[in-house]
């Protein structure tokens, strides 16, 4: 059997569909953001930009969609914790969790632009609560990180309405160093991402295969802390709104951001 046969054979063999994979191109047309620094500046004095700064810049360059973005996260209070952040509508009215395969885009985090809050500014950012036995700084450790993380985010229906059960899937995503200054190829496939069913903020891990049938709307990107929480999740109703705000800005560029779905 020659080269020419054999290739021919293989071409035989591939199921149809292994070669028809679909892979969703995101436009322009479905990214959506929000920013409450426009509308409640004066709980986001501290920031270090201007309010409308936090707002994404969108460009599209040869048919690939470029957004750069500085997203908020705050450590404090979990009241509108992440304060602005990037939705992305897939426009798939018939896409289910279980047709996806992974997500995949490219990912720069820019450390100029940034501020990633270390551990030693937030023992002196938090001095008195912490001498008087409030804070603890264990927490602030645990809140803290290098670079930053990402927040990916999978939804479903209804998901903005909190008395109605949904379906979401969550991508904890760690800035290392192969992401600063440089883009970084970032490929999430959907057994790597955990599902839950929510209502009313409350999550309960649910299998993929038990929702491989609900449909899917889109994703958030979001800047988040090392463990996902704020200092309000530690003292809950001992929380003090005197208690200073401080803000991660995590400032990054995404390029090339694509849904790709196995069938």
């Amino acid at each position: 059997m020659n080269i020419l046969q054999l290739l021919v054979l293989l071409i035989v063999l591939i199921p149809f569909d292994s070669l028809s994979r679909e892979v969703i191109e995101i436009k322009a047309e479905q990214l959506h953001f929000w920013n409450h620094a426009t509308s409640l500046s004066d709980k986001y004095s501290e920031l270090l930009k201007k309010a409308n700064d936090y707002d994404p810049k969108i460009t599209a360059m040869g048919g690939d969609l470029q957004i750069d973005t500085v997203l908020i996260k705050k450590i404090s209070n979990w009241n509108q914790q992440h304060s602005n952040g990037l939705k992305i509508l897939f426009n798939q009215p018939e896409l289910t969790f279980g047709q996806l395969e992974k997500l995949s885009f490219n990912l720069l985090m820019d450390s100029g632009a940034s501020f990633i809050p270390q551990k030693e500014e937030l023992y002196q950012r938090y001095k008195s609560q912490i001498e008087v036995g409030l804070i603890n700084k264990k927490w602030i450790d645990e809140l803290c990180s290098e670079f930053g993380y990402l927040n990916i985010t999978l939804f479903g229906e209804d998901h903005e309405n909190q008395a109605i059960e949904t379906v979401i899937g969550n991508y904890q995503l760690k800035i290392n160093i192969s992401m600063v200054n440089q883009s970084s190829l970032i490929q999430l496939p959907l057994h790597s991402i955990d599902f839950y069913r929510q209502i009313n903020w409350q999550e309960q891990s649910v299998p993929l295969k038990n929702i491989g049938n609900t449909k899917i709307l889109g994703v958030l990107i979001t800047a988040e802390t090392s463990n996902q929480k704020t200092l309000r999740s530690y003292l809950q109703e001992n929380f003090d709104e005197t208690i200073p705000e401080t803000f991660i800005e995590l400032a990054i560029n995404i390029n090339g951001f694509k849904v790709h779905l196995s069938k």
